[in-house]
């Protein structure tokens, strides 16, 4: 395998959204902007705890902003992207788009080799 290819998946498989979970978490703000705890608990048909282990996790490495909102029904969590956050996805996206186009040349390759 191609040493570029081994290089995006060493640095993709210690990276925070390798977690299939924490990354469409990311992306769900990536596209819609804040949400709160329910609405994303909801969206991802999580249990409560496992959510807020991703969203910890997310938090510690600047990803996610965890804030409170005070609203008529009580005292509510949103969760929002850093602006590091935002870096972060268009650059593990990147890294995404790099390995497919990578592996699809090498696969060519390897047809075109044994044709």
């Amino acid at each position: 395998m191609e040493d570029s290819v081994k290089e995006i998946l060493r640095k993709m498989r210690r990276h925070t959204l390798s977690s299939p979970v924490r990354l469409v978490i990311a992306l769900l703000l990536f596209v819609r902007g804040g949400m709160e705890f329910n609405e994303l608990q909801r969206a991802l048909e999580l249990a409560p705890g496992t959510l807020w282990s991703h969203l910890i996790k997310l938090s510690e490495d600047g990803i996610v902003r965890l804030r409170r909102r005070l609203t008529p029904f009580g005292p509510r969590l949103v969760i929002d992207l850093t602006d590091k956050g935002r870096e972060v996805v268009v650059d593990y996206i990147k890294d995404l788009d790099k390995l497919i186009s990578l592996l699809s040349n090498e696969r060519e390759r390897s047809h075109r080799g044994s044709a």
